[in-house]
Order: C-alpha cells, then structure tokens, then sequence
C-alpha cells in the first residue's frame, strides 16, 4: 500500500495530473494555471513557466475573498463553462452559493492617464484591460487569448475556522479540467459595523436610462434595490441623495409643503442594505461661471405653486431659508439628524475660499444641526467644514494644516478623481489593482475618516466600449457597469473592497491589542494602535513611498491575522519596539528598546535574557543588535503556556540618496 501524500505535495501532484489529462483522463481542449487576484491579465499575456493551477483563499468570517485563474487555448472555445463544489472542512461545510465565478471582460483603452510615467502603467494604450465582471454562464474565447475567471468566496459568518476543500471546475467541448480549492477560515470575524466611511456619488438618472427604466417607477425602485445591495456588499456607508428629490410646494403665503417620500425612500433602501454610514445631501451651490470664479452661488430650488401646478426656479438664497429648516425638522423626526452631511459647492480653491465660506456659514445658520462635508482643493476651510476632504496629492502638500486642523476636531477625509495622476495611487483602469487597493491603507495610515470618489456609475452611452468621457482618465467616470437586471462589479471595484477589509483587519488588531491590555491590567507604556500602525507603515510609509509588490501586503495581512489570532491566546503578551519594525536600523552599534505587558506571573526573557515585569505586568528591556538580520525575540511562559513574539528589522548598508 502507498502512502498518502498529504498537504502542499497532494495539492501539487493533483495539479499536474489535471492539468495534464482534465478530470476524466482525457487531453484538455485548453490550459489553465492560477494568479494572484491582484495581477491585471492582458489578453495576450504569455503562460509562466511553471504554472499550476490552484485556488487559495485566507480570510475572515463575513469577509470577500477574491482569487483568479487564466484559461488559454491555441485553438478557438466556443463554450466555455465554470462549475463549482461546496468547500468542506473538519466541522461541515461552505456551501457551493458562497463562491461565485464570473469570467472577466476586457475594455478598450484609447489613452493612457496623463501625467504617468510608463512603468506606472499596466499597458501603453492603445490596447484591451480587464475590468468588468460579466454576467454570462459561458463564454467563447478566441484562439491564442488568455481569458480571467474571477473567483469570489463570502465566507459565511457561521463558518467554522479551518481548512476547506473543494474544486472549479472548467469545462468546455472537448474536455475539462477541475482544479483544487483550499480556502483558510480565520478564528475572527470582519465587523459588520463599518469603522471606515466610503462613498462613490451614484447617478439615479443613469440607472434609469441604462436599464430602460422610468425614473422613480415601480421598475426603477427594484432595479435601484439591487444596486444599494451591491454598494451594501461593497461596504460603502454613504446614501448619496441630493435636495432635488424632495418635492417642494409653495402655498398661497409663500410657505414650503415637503413630500419627502423619495427622499426617505431612497434613505430606506440603502439602510435596508447596510448602507446607513450617512446621508449625504449633494451641493446646494457652485462656480458663478466656472472652477475659475472667485464667486461661490447658491443654486436655484424648483418650486410648484399649489394654486397653479406650476414649477419654478427660486434662486438659493431666497428658497434655502424656508426648506432647509423643513429638511433639518424632517431628519430629526426620523432619527437621521445626527448622520446627514451637506455639500456646499464642490472643488472650493484658494481663489474662492471667502466666497465659499460666507455660503458655507450662511447654509449652517439655516441648518446648523446638519454637518457640512466638502471635497476642498486647498487647505484653509477649518471652521467652516466638520468634515474636510482634501485631494490626496493636496493633502501631502499640506499636510501639517489638515493635521491640525483634525487635531483640532475636524473629521479628516480624502478623495480622489481625475487626479492625482503619475506616483500617486488611483483607481484608474490602467493602474495597477493594487495602486487601487491601497488606498485605504492610506486611511489608517494618516488616520483619515473616510474616502470619496465621485464616479460610481456615471457612464458613457456604451460603458463597455467608452470607458471615459470629456478627457478624463479611462475608469475615472464608473467602477461599475449596467447588467440586464443589476449592477455589474469590477475587479477594481473588488480591489477596492479588499482595502476596507485590510483596513478592517487593522481595526480588529487594534481592538484584539485594546483588550489584552486591559485583561491585563496595564496601559501605561503601548497604545493599543501601535502595531496596526507599524505594520501598516511597512506597506505605506509615506505619500509617495508605498509597496508596489502584492506579495509584501498579502504577507502583512498575513501577519496581521496571525496576530488577532494569537493575541487572545494564552498567556496574553503584546509587544512594542524602539524604533518600530518599519524603520531600518544602521550599524553604529544598534541598541532597540522593548516595551511590554505580560500576564501577571509570566516568565519573560528578550533575546534570551530574563526580564521582570513590574507589578502591572508591564516591562521595558534594551537589546543590542547586529547590524545582520537584526531580530528581538520576547518569550513569556505561564503555567505550561508559552507565547513567542518576534520583531525584525531591515538594515541600511548606506546612507539614503536624495530624489
């Protein structure tokens, strides 16, 4: 009898059996190997040496895991065609409906983002980009193109921790080849409370056309339905919902009738979805001409006379003091006073910034129990924004002036647009998913509440062939795209997912840290932020010095789930380090100062050393080290228990050189 192999050589064995035969012994019509879910495959990408072919998942439960697979055949598929099992595990199994396929389709690009150095680039255009998630069961693929399947698992909330096992399995004329799921269930749960806000300004008007609708209609609410579950799923917390859709009436004394049931029912069906962060109440101003003016204007409210059924256009200033008081009464008596923002006038500048701020101040008299938000284009509006939002490339120019002003008690955002173009991280279509990903890495990393883009679907006449309009970047305009019945994701869009996930991951580190330290008694010397911030800082340092490799944030998301899951195991030990791991250390000798809370009782030794906690539990020790391989290595013993917690550092070998 042989032996069974078992682990990573099953899996390898198996892979080069399927690959070579398909799953019934015969010669498969096409090949097929794995990559990361970060990489953007080209149609005419080349097959690496050495593929296999294997699915891997590692998350938490509730969260959205992605992972990816590319099918090549010299000769043309007409049918291709995706099959999935349920993943069991020790303790039962994650049923087949929480994995889903979806082939990935490609756009054309004409020109490339502006202002981008080539190697920023995934592709110089013109060529074809992978974006949208399709909605087809089966798929023809030309002969000699690669062809994406994006694979996307919601591990169950319920689920287990463990190892899961299932396959896809890829099947067209001729043959099929099934390939092995492994999927790796974390003993800890992504919130379902959002600690990040997130918004992408959605166009009611374009959903309507799109999908052949009439606005407000019975039709439109159960198409609009589908789109708040998506945004929901996709952990966007803003309900986007401008004035216009209050319908104002003006009575024979000039008093304002409300009828708010769009409104509240747009507010509703978010809610119902998990979209529920905010209220987000569109501009009620604007340029007097254009993003030149010096002036700020408030924008005119359509108005129906009740004794003549007409609409009419009341300039800002004189229709804002009588139906902001109503909106401001209307929130209130629903409970969602204390979550609605306002937006003055969007992109306010240095030139105009008086202007705005005496339309700013004069909307908050009308409504002071509203906060106001805006995206700002410079950085003097402190006083007059509880929530600013400064461009990224805009906040690193100034970034001292937001800090204190957050510091100060301004809510700190940021967003993004057409810019910041070339080093700067985007969501563009020819970016990299991980330049996409990263963004909310950028949220904890400068302790930024929230982040805006204003193109979830305003889309072209043909959204799969024009991905831009009026010369803005390819992508800048919609992240997603209309299907027959629904909103169609995009692998950017689930990039973008992934970040406030990664970031949620860094909340539940902090929280998991939070708690340890208060088990044990201590929290003089480590804020319970300081891990998640340093592990953070090895993947984004700075604003233009952040990792362009996808395996350094796997890896530190890794380690950030390893983490949360050791913190609360047995003896409890948390660890902080002077300097923190991201910061290289140099020969000169090296000294690092460690500091850290132990369970009462516990047996401590650093590299080695015995250390002794005080009465708190609580220690400092300074370790010498090397300038090779510099590591620290704390243990703690407790009644048989024993915990190791390790820091390493990178080294300099010479001094940095300047840009």
């Amino acid at each position: 009898m042989f032996a069974r192999p078992s682990g990573a050589l099953a899996l390898g064995l198996l892979v080069v059996l399927l690959l070579e035969r398909g799953s019934h012994g015969q010669q498969a019509p096409f090949e097929v190997w794995s990559v990361d879910a970060l990489e953007k495959v080209l149609p005419s990408a080349a097959a690496p040496a050495g593929r296999t072919a294997a699915v891997s998942f590692q998350g938490a439960r509730g969260e959205y895991e992605s992972a990816q697979l590319v099918v090549r055949s010299d000769q043309p598929i007409a049918n291709l065609r995706v099959e999935l099992s349920e993943l069991t595990g020790p303790e039962g199994a994650i049923p087949a409906d929480a994995l889903a396929a979806h082939f990935v389709g490609f756009v054309p690009i004409e020109a490339n983002t502006y202002a981008t150095p080539r190697e920023e680039l995934v592709a110089p255009a013109p060529c074809e980009l992978p974006d949208p998630l399709l909605p087809d069961a089966e798929i023809a693929v030309g002969a000699g193109r690669c062809q994406p399947v994006w694979l996307t698992l919601r591990i169950p909330d319920e689920a287990a921790s463990g190892v899961y096992a299932g396959t896809v399995r890829l099947l067209a004329d001729g043959g099929e080849i099934e390939v092995p799921v492994e999927a790796t269930v974390w003993p800890f749960a992504v919130p379902s409370e959002r600690h990040l806000q997130f918004t992408n300004w959605l166009s009611a008007d374009r959903i309507a056309e799109h999908h052949g609708v009439t606005l407000w209609s019975e039709e439109f609410w159960a198409v609009f339905d589908r789109y708040a579950q998506a945004m929901g799923e996709h952990r966007q917390t803003m309900a986007w919902a401008p004035l216009s859709w209050i319908a104002v009436t003006e009575e024979a004394d000039g008093a304002y009738v409300c009828d708010f049931s769009r409104f509240d029912r747009w507010v509703q069906t978010c809610e119902r979805h998990g979209v529920a962060g905010h209220i987000e109440i569109q501009q009620v101003g604007g340029f007097e001409k254009d993003w030149s003016s010096t002036t700020i204007v408030l924008s005119d409210v359509w108005v129906t006379e009740r004794a003549t059924g007409r609409a009419k256009a009341v300039p800002g200033q004189v229709a804002l003091p009588r139906l902001l008081p109503l909106v401001e009464a209307h929130l209130r008596e629903r409970g969602w006073l204390d979550r609605t923002l306002i937006h003055i006038a969007d992109e306010p500048s240095q030139h105009n910034t008086r202007s705005w701020s005496e339309v700013a101040d004069y909307v908050h008299e009308q409504a002071p129990g509203i906060r106001r938000i805006d995206a700002i284009e410079g950085p003097y509006f402190a006083g007059h924004l509880e929530v600013m939002v400064p461009k990224l490339n805009h906040l690193r120019h100034w970034w001292p002036i937001y800090a204190r002003a957050r510091d100060e008690g301004a809510e700190l955002w940021f967003y993004t647009c057409c810019h910041p173009t070339g080093l700067y991280p985007n969501r563009f279509l020819d970016y990299s998913l991980l330049k996409t990903r990263i963004l909310h890495w950028y949220n904890w990393r400068f302790g930024l509440a929230g982040y805006l883009h204003w193109g979830l679907n305003w889309w072209t006449a043909d959204p799969f062939r024009q991905v831009t309009s009026n010369g803005l970047p390819p992508g800048d305009c919609f992240i997603i795209y209309p299907g027959p019945d629904g909103p169609l994701s995009s692998i950017r869009w689930e990039a973008l997912r992934d970040g406030i996930e990664d970031y949620e991951y860094l909340w539940v580190l902090r929280d998991a840290t939070s708690r340890a330290l208060e088990r044990i008694g201590a929290g003089r010397l480590i804020d319970p932020g300081e891990r998640s911030d340093e592990i953070c800082r090895g993947i984004v340092r700075d604003f233009l010095d952040y990792t362009d490799a996808s395996a350094d944030l796997r890896a530190a998301r890794e380690r950030i789930a390893s983490e949360i899951v050791a913190m609360d195991q047995a003896p409890l030990l948390v660890v902080a380090t002077d300097p923190p791991e991201w910061q290289p250390l140099a020969e000169g000798p090296i000294w690092v100062n460690v500091r850290g809370a132990v369970e009462r009782g516990a047996i401590v030794t650093v590299n080695g050393q015995a250390v002794t906690p005080d009465e708190r539990g609580e220690f400092i020790a300074q370790a010498p080290l090397s300038g090779h391989g510099p590591r620290v290595t704390v243990k703690a013993e407790l009644e048989g228990r024993q915990k190791t917690v390790e820091r390493a550092w990178p080294v300099l070998e010479r001094r940095p050189q300047r840009p």
